[in-house]
């Protein structure tokens, strides 16, 4: 049950900030908010909490050799991709997302919170967005160019992650009131 505070809440300052990000993008703020898409250090602060929760349920689909190797992989994926893989930090918030999507829809059925469907909408749509953000992680720093142009994009994209904001907080304060 710690776990889905922990990474509830966790989600809520991602999202917000994310959000804020988006709103606050103009062409002077264009090329810091492009080089947090690309910066190592944020990859490496999303990516291993990403990988650790990724573990339990790799151990269920992985072949029995290769489950020493979890663990070992884990730790030593980010730090290689912290050298090696371009995009880093929008690679590894596409994999938070990912993640975050699949346990918020579990947590919403087996809580039983209310308005699981509509939370379990809102986590798809973002799950999605990290599936799009993972495998092409240019298109964050695309919407940051979008939302740059006008006033009116930063607010459309700023959308989604309010949203998604809102679902984990209800999601938390929902259990807590149960």
């Amino acid at each position: 049950m710690i776990r889905f505070y922990i990474e509830n809440i966790t989600l809520t300052v991602i999202f917000l900030l994310l959000a804020v990000a988006f709103a606050s993008a103009r062409s002077g703020r264009l090329p810091k908010l492009e080089a947090l898409t690309r910066n190592r250090y944020i990859g490496l602060l999303l990516g291993y909490p990403a990988l650790i929760l990724c573990v339990e349920y790799a151990k269920l689909i992985s072949p029995g050799f290769l489950l020493p190797f979890i663990w070992p992989l884990a730790i030593l994926i980010p730090i290689a991709s912290f050298f090696y893989i371009d995009y880093f930090a929008a690679r590894a918030l596409g994999g938070v997302l990912i993640i975050s999507s699949y346990d918020i829809v579990h947590w919403a059925f087996e809580l039983r919170l209310p308005g699981a469907v509509a939370i379990t909408i809102i986590a798809w749509l973002y799950g999605i967005a990290g599936i799009w953000i993972s495998g092409k992680p240019c298109v964050l720093r695309d919407w940051f160019r979008l939302a740059a142009k006008s006033r009116k994009n930063g607010v459309m994209l700023m959308i989604l992650p309010v949203l998604a904001a809102a679902v984990t907080v209800w999601s938390v304060a929902a259990q807590i009131l149960k």
